[in-house]
């Protein structure tokens, strides 16, 4: 698994005084306390708009775990969805990557790339940019990324896709998209005697983010933040298990009695 899990005016007139263009390309770059924004300058409004969401989103992330980012990072803002493509056909060199219609962000450890919210609704499916608390949970999904892989020795998470219960699962979980559709959701699938039998399989299906948001949130609730905090450099779901003092059988029997 690899995930990839923005003015130019003073304070004055309320925006920023350190932005500048950092290339060739046009880009421009805003550097905040944290992180820097980079953008163009169709997407300059788009980038006042967002900035507050920004580092209310890094926020989250951060109190939950109870410390800072470790290190800065980039949030890469994309003006087109061909130009996000275009971005991850290079960081994967692979020119046949076209993003799916719901693909609108992506964290890894050093930087978060995003298509603007300003073209969401002609070039995205499945998400709202109006919706102020949608966009600031997608946001902060990502930004946990970015904080797990800063920890994680594999930053980019390639290899991990067995791990996807917990990668994604913890992001979905601390971004706040565990609400009561997801959980009425869950307990739909394991009223049914549907619920997933593995771990591997949490991250799966029409309900795979309620299913492993519920799991970390049951994992978290039972066993403590400090646990999931140690839980971010593994790699081995063995070792977490282990971690855990439980086996997968008896952490999904856990779970799903929490949930019935």
């Amino acid at each position: 698994m690899r995930k990839y899990y923005f003015t130019l005016l003073c304070l004055s007139i309320t925006f920023f005084c350190d932005a500048q263009p950092t290339s060739s390309s046009g880009r421009i770059k805003l550097s905040d306390a944290s992180f820097d924004v980079t953008y163009v300058l169709i997407d300059s409004s788009t980038v006042k708009d967002l900035l507050p969401v920004f580092r209310e989103s890094a926020q989250v992330v951060s109190n939950y775990f109870g410390k800072p980012f470790l290190h800065r990072f980039s949030i890469d803002l994309f003006a087109t969805r061909q130009e996000l493509d275009r971005q991850w056909q290079q960081d994967w060199d692979d020119t046949s990557i076209h993003s799916e219609c719901w693909m609108v962000a992506a964290g890894i450890g050093d930087k978060l790339q995003m298509l603007s919210p300003r073209v969401w609704n002609g070039e995205a499916c499945e998400h709202n940019a109006s919706d102020k608390k949608e966009l600031q949970q997608v946001i902060a999904h990502e930004l946990v990324h970015v904080y797990h892989a800063q920890i994680n020795p594999i930053h980019d998470f390639t290899g991990l896709d067995s791990l996807a219960w917990f990668i994604e699962g913890l992001a979905t979980y601390v971004s706040g998209q565990v609400d009561e559709k997801r959980t009425a959701q869950v307990k739909k699938v394991i009223a049914s005697g549907e619920a997933p039998q593995q771990l591997a399989r949490f991250w799966t299906g029409a309900a795979r983010y309620g299913l492993a948001g519920t799991l970390v949130r049951y994992i978290s609730d039972t066993y403590g933040r400090e646990k999931i905090v140690a839980l971010l450099p593994q790699t081995d779901q063995k070792i977490m298990l282990q971690m855990l003092g439980t086996n997968e059988d008896a952490l999904i029997n856990a779970w799903k009695k929490s949930l019935q």
